[in-house]
């Protein structure tokens, strides 16, 4: 139904923890979920992780599945290009993606801080 309280629109799914979001040069948030829908479409995919280590690049860690075509690393760099635009990216062929001590698996790692005061007003001073 239509909500009293707010005109923004109900949450449709939830798009993964802040602290596995890329950031773009420009700033803007990449969840977790808005790279698995850019690879969604791509055949041959067993597994993936996206490394970001630093604000202008990124590693992709690919698992090929049964299939795959030879072309997959290319794909997958050609899919997340417009989805990262600024970040230098860097494809390999990956054996397996390791859990993490926890247990869990994340498709997206951001290794620095992020300034939430730079994308959330308010926040000044705030890192995560």
């Amino acid at each position: 139904g239509e909500s009293k309280f707010t005109t923004v629109a109900p949450l449709v799914s939830m798009e993964g923890r802040l602290q596995d979001a890329l950031v773009r040069p420009d700033g803007a948030l990449v969840t977790a979920a808005a790279v698995d829908r850019a690879l969604a479409p791509l055949e041959g995919i067993a597994g993936y992780q996206v490394d970001q280590r630093a604000p202008d690049a990124a590693d992709i860690d690919v698992v090929p599945g049964p299939g795959a075509p030879a072309s997959i690393l290319d794909d997958v760099r050609a899919r997340l290009e417009p989805l990262l635009p600024g970040l230098k990216l860097q494809t390999r062929k990956a054996t397996a993606i390791a859990a993490e001590p926890s247990g869990k698996y994340r498709l997206s790692r951001r290794h620095f801080p992020l300034d939430l005061g730079r994308i959330f007003p308010g926040c000044e001073g705030v890192s995560l």
